[in-house]
Parts: structure tokens; sequence; C-alpha cells
């Protein structure tokens, strides 16, 4: 069991250097790609609904970075992730090992965009005049895992539907634009009615990117969201592993 274990940790640390490597092969600029999206949409939703809107958010700009930051990690992975068996079809029909670490390869290049980007948003923090509380480095690596463990289960049901069902793509692609509109990204969740905060209730990444916010501007985390996000988590990580046990024998045979 050791050794299948640290063959499954060595493979997924090649494939995640790979990944990294191809994200920046042949790209003059690098790592500033890594942070050039986030705040191109921090400056589009500043200008839009604070200069143009008065949208009452104090240090607004910083608002806006710390749930593009997290966002970018989430949809980035699943977005890509939703085609990352059938992009490695040559790979699984020609060797035999846990097909799901190409998916969390993905999913942890991603994390380390999102880590390299931390930087960035200390510098927001400093611009702010928010002190650093220095709680918020005990709660940003629980947060990483949480994340991680997220996106993967997330990810693990739809990219092994997809492989099936090619259309899987196309609507999720849809439905991440919509749960974009419906986490408070650029918005409070104070400004939502009464009528519609249910919406929040039931959107676990709406609790990702509120306890992002929360631990980067208040240095702390709410308990209740965390548990709740936690249960989310589980059950993602359950219905992906059910849904990939139950179908990987077959990703060769329709690749």
């Amino acid at each position: 069991m050791t050794s299948k274990i640290r063959s499954i940790y060595e493979s997924l640390l090649v494939l995640t250097q790979k990944e990294i490597k191809i994200k920046y092969k042949n790209n003059l600029f690098g790592y500033l790609w890594a942070i050039a999206n986030p705040l191109f949409f921090m400056c589009i939703y500043y200008f839009a609904f604070k200069v143009f809107m008065k949208v009452q958010i104090t240090n607004y700009p910083f608002f806006l970075v710390c749930g593009l930051f997290p966002w970018q990690w989430l949809s980035n992975s699943i977005n890509n992730g939703t085609w990352c068996f059938l992009g490695n079809a040559q790979i699984i029909k020609k060797t035999t090992f846990p097909k799901y670490i190409l998916l969390l390869s993905n999913i942890l290049m991603e994390g380390f965009h999102f880590i390299m980007a931390l930087p960035i948003v200390i510098i927001f923090m400093i611009y702010s005049g928010i002190v650093i509380n220095y709680n918020s480095f005990l709660y940003i690596p629980i947060l990483l895992v949480i994340q991680t463990l997220f996106i993967f289960g997330f990810s693990l049901v739809f990219s092994t539907l997809c492989v099936l069902f090619r259309d899987i793509e196309r609507f999720l692609t849809l439905g991440m634009t919509a749960i974009f509109y419906a986490t408070p990204i650029f918005y409070s969740p104070n400004m939502i009615p009464d009528k519609y905060k249910w919406l929040i209730d039931i959107n676990p990444f709406a609790k990702i990117i509120i306890s992002w916010r929360e631990v980067f501007m208040n240095g702390h985390i709410e308990i209740d969201i965390i548990l709740s996000l936690l249960m989310w988590t589980l059950f993602f990580v359950v219905l992906g592993s059910v849904v990939y046990n139950n179908m990987k024998y077959r990703f060769a045979e329709v690749m």
C-alpha cells in the first residue's frame, strides 16, 4: 500500500509540474498571466459598479480581488477539468494508472497560480489600509485544502459524465456563468433582497468566496459556513467517487 501511495504521489507531482510548464511555455510574461485576468475584471467591475453605479462597499478594489482570485481557481479548474479525461484519451488508452490524478494535477496547477497570486492580495490589503491579521495565515491552509477537495469532487462528477455525454461540457460552461452571477463576487451578500437569500444558502461556491473574503478582510472564518462547506465537499467527493468508480472501466471503449 505504501509503494502504491508513493507511486500515485510521484505521478501527481510529475503531472502537476508538466501542467505548470505547459501553461507557461513560450509565454513572455509568464507569472503575470496568472494575475492578469482577475485584475482586468477587477478594473471593469470597479468602474461599472463603484464609479458609475456608486455601489457603497468600502475598499471595493480589495473586495473584488478577494473574490476574483479564488473564483479564477474554481472556474478554471472546473472548466478545464471537464475535458480532462477526453483530452488525455491517448494516455488513458495506453497506460494503466489512477485516471483521477489527471484531474487532480489540473486542480493543483490552478491552485499553484492562486498561491502565487496571494502577494497581490497582500499588496491590495496594504494599499487599502487594512492591518494584516496574522490569523489569516492559519486559516489559508484550511481553505486551500477544502477548496481543493471541493473542486476535485465537483469536477470528478462532470469530467466522468463528459466521457459518455459530450454535451455536459457546454451545459457546465453555461452553468458556471450562472453560478458566477449568483455568487457574491462583485456585490455583497447584504445587497441581496431577503426573498433571494436562499440562493446564497444553497450555493457552495458562494460559501467559498465568502470564506476567503472573511479571511483576507477580517482575519477569521465563520464556523457555520465552513461546516456547511465541508458537508458540500463531502457530498461531491462521495458522489464523484461513486460516478467515477462505476464508469472508469468504460473510458477506453468510448473514447
